[in-house]
């Protein structure tokens, strides 16, 4: 959360006390518990935040998981033909809304190439044939 305060509580059997969550701080709520609220880190929360602005950040991500979270915003998706390349991990930030840049970039960090497939923007090891 980046603004503002919320307070958090669980419905249960036994009244629990509400947590009180304030900006730049985060908490994990479960079945059983709420978690004490953490600090984030400048840095930190800049990625908790960047999805509102369509921004992905993949500090240290798997290229698996950033396609993922990209085919979140796009008709047209991503897709890493090759298991190994997938579990790669990558770093930058990426608008949400452009796929292509994004393997493209991608292709040029990990020595791969993009080949387009109808809607479809895969990402394959080495380079282009």
């Amino acid at each position: 959360m980046s603004e503002g305060t919320v307070d958090i509580w669980r419905e249960t059997t036994s009244p629990e006390p509400a947590v009180r969550l304030a900006a730049g701080n985060r908490t994990l709520v479960t079945t059983k518990a709420i978690a004490v609220p953490v600090k984030l880190t400048d840095a930190q929360l800049a990625r908790a935040v960047a999805w509102s602005v369509k921004v992905i950040d993949l500090d240290g991500r798997t290229l698996g998981d950033a396609a993922a979270e990209l085919n979140h915003y796009n008709s047209r998706t991503v897709v890493i033909a090759d298991p190994r390349l997938a579990a790669q991990t990558v770093v930058g930030r990426f608008q949400a809304t452009d796929p292509m840049a994004f393997a493209t970039a991608a292709a040029t960090m990990l020595d791969a190439h993009v080949r387009i497939d109808g809607d479809r923007v895969i990402l394959e090891s080495g380079p282009s044939p």
